[in-house]
């Protein structure tokens, strides 16, 4: 099992962040409920996956829940305008503290469609701005509640690739490149890391010929 994938939801208050992660945990939906008074953790389990939901009060969300997030959500009331002029305020901080976290933009409450003051293709065009995904959902009729935790689990997945490779190189007296390759669903970066000793590796042709055609003095 995959373990420690934790993500941050975040948004105003009363937009249902807590009914998001209790529709995830128990699959039931309180009409009522006190407000959430610090940080908590509830822990789910989705596709071999330990997936960490963190509920942070909006006036305590700090850098160190930012930062430590693989992936964060942010969650405004389709029924309140308010809540998702705030969305660019919150994109904001997540980028400021790290720019690696996958986000995801989510429209609750769309059981309430007769009250919706933000459109639908108003918070899909912000989410395309922005190149993430976008979902309007409902905790209380557990509509495209599945569909995040899916798009969750697919964004945060690593690709394996070993740590060292051997490359085919053309290599200079007393330089030692040791490919070091890193991959994740957005970015691949190689670190090279040079020492005295010579470790050549000839790229060869199908019939065995060196193909650098490099002379070591």
């Amino acid at each position: 099992m995959n373990r420690g994938l934790k993500v941050l939801v975040l948004g105003d208050s009363n937009v249902g962040k807590t009914s998001i992660i209790r529709r995830l945990d128990k699959n039931e939906f309180v009409e009522n409920y006190f407000r959430t008074q610090g940080p908590k953790t509830t822990a789910i389990h989705h596709n071999k996956t330990e997936i960490n939901f963190v509920d942070v009060p909006k006036e305590q969300v700090s850098g160190n829940h930012l930062q430590s997030s693989r992936c964060v959500l942010i969650v405004y009331d389709i029924t309140n305008a308010s809540t998702f002029a705030n969305v660019g305020n919150w994109w904001n901080m997540i980028v400021d503290y790290n720019h690696d976290a996958n986000i995801i933009i989510v429209g609750n409450k769309s059981d309430m469609s007769g009250m919706q003051s933000v459109p639908s293709e108003v918070g899909r065009k912000k989410a395309t701005n922005y190149g993430i995904p976008f979902f309007e959902i409902s905790c209380k009729n557990n509509s495209q509640i599945a569909a995040v935790l899916d798009k969750i689990v697919q964004m945060s997945t690593v690709v394996s690739i070993p740590l060292e490779v051997t490359v085919p190189f053309k290599v200079h007296r007393n330089i030692d490149i040791i490919p070091f390759w890193r991959s994740t669903l957005s970015f691949l970066t190689c670190n090279a890391v040079f020492s005295n000793d010579v470790k050549y590796t000839p790229l060869l042709s199908d019939d065995g010929e060196d193909q650098n055609n490099i002379p070591m003095q």
